[in-house]
């Protein structure tokens, strides 16, 4: 092991506009900020988190916006989210607050040029803070489209929410689940 390894500063967020591995070795990888994951419009980055991965999240401050760690994928320019566990591998995503509690954290906006993006194998603990968008965009798990119906479609397979202070996961504007999703738990939400 050779982690922590840290991703993003409260200050400042993380721009990934390559592609970008994180690896079990870096264990846990933490994150303080926004994690952008975005490039420049002509080859989209992929930032893949490969068996095992835990990521711990500082917890948001009160005021939420900038302040608030999370990971933005495909916002504004193409970028995917590949979160690639496994049944005996998987990946977890929590608080890195030693008194961890529900909405420490947002989670993951997969915007609309999010495409190809899939998350397997993957538990989620204390996400879903409050985002400063409004009521219908707080979740753990914020997948958008276009507008138009099934505009960008996502893979989630045997993925775990537990613990969120709002929604679990949230498709707006026309985002679906595309095949090969399967086994989607929420417990514990607010």
């Amino acid at each position: 092991m050779t982690g922590p390894t840290y991703h993003a500063t409260v200050a400042q967020g993380e721009q990934i506009n390559t592609n970008t591995t994180w690896s079990k070795c870096g264990n846990p990888h933490l994150i303080r900020g926004l994690v952008n994951v975005a490039g420049d419009g002509t080859t989209p980055p992929v930032l893949t988190l490969e068996p095992g991965v835990i990521v711990r999240f500082e917890r948001t401050s009160p005021s939420g916006g900038s302040q608030s760690a999370f990971i933005r994928v495909g916002y504004q320019v193409p970028g995917a989210l590949v979160v690639d566990g496994t049944a005996a591998d998987p990946v977890t995503m929590e608080s890195n607050a030693s008194d961890a509690a529900a909405g420490d954290y947002i989670g993951i906006l997969l915007a609309q040029h999010s495409t190809g993006s899939q998350l397997k194998n993957l538990t989620m603990r204390h996400c879903g803070a409050p985002s400063t968008h409004g009521p219908s965009l707080n979740g753990c798990i914020l997948a958008q489209g276009d507008g138009t119906p099934t505009s960008n479609e996502f893979v989630f397979d045997h993925v775990t929410i537990d613990g969120s202070e709002t929604q679990g996961i949230v498709l707006g504007s026309g985002a679906a689940f595309a095949a090969g999703s399967g086994s989607l738990t929420v417990r514990n939400g607010g």
